[in-house]
């Protein structure tokens, strides 16, 4: 769900210049997007329900939407390696995702602390 999805329906290179053309108009188009604003919604109704980790990972678009925040989108089909990151502690240096060149990785896991939040 990043802005340039926003501009479906044109080439990669067309919406890239429509962004730089005017970046805060498109954020602002993209954040008032109907779709976008029922799955946040969705989301914030529902995020308190999940008890665990798997449980959130169960939930396909609770989980789309957390990871498209972080631009993980593409993660959808790996939630196993998610989990594993959402469930270790990010300030080890053993954890997965401390180990990954990737930092979006380490951002979540350190934003949400669900290892500390959530049982694994």
């Amino acid at each position: 769900m990043s802005v340039i999805t926003g501009l479906s329906g044109l080439s990669a290179s067309t919406a890239w210049q429509v962004l730089l053309k005017d970046p805060a108009k498109q954020i602002d188009k993209f954040a008032k997007n109907k779709d976008i604003q029922r799955d946040l919604e969705y989301f914030k109704k529902n995020i308190g329900k999940f008890e665990t980790v798997e449980d959130l990972l169960k939930d396909q678009r609770a989980t789309r939407v957390l990871l498209s925040a972080y631009d993980l989108e593409n993660e959808m089909t790996g939630l196993g390696r998610i989990k594993k990151i959402l469930t270790e502690d990010p300030t080890s240096s053993n954890a997965l995702s401390a180990k990954l060149i990737d930092k979006r990785f380490s951002i979540i896991a350190k934003d949400l602390r669900l290892d500390q939040s959530m049982d694994k």
